[in-house]
């Protein structure tokens, strides 16, 4: 599992893909796990904001806050 989201949709992806590669885990075993927590989402906007670099920093920003959202409000299936 990871804790916390990961930095970006590509991240997200790739890392969902990997669950389960071989397919021989048996049904309800193939899970992605993110655990999220108030501390950890401050850690990260402080960890962000700290980069000096403003066009960085707002990337960084804009990656975070998509994975956060695709997360905590899907729109569609994150699997298909």
């Amino acid at each position: 599992y990871r804790l916390g989201p990961p930095p970006s949709m590509y991240d997200l992806v790739q890392e969902m893909g990997r669950d389960d590669r071989v397919g021989d885990l048996p049904p309800g075993a193939n899970r992605y796990k993110i655990h999220l927590s108030v501390p950890l989402f401050v850690s990260l906007y402080v960890r962000v904001m700290s980069v000096t670099n403003k066009a960085e920093r707002n990337k960084q920003l804009v990656g975070n806050y998509e994975v956060l959202t695709a997360i905590m409000i899907p729109t569609t299936c994150q699997n298909s």
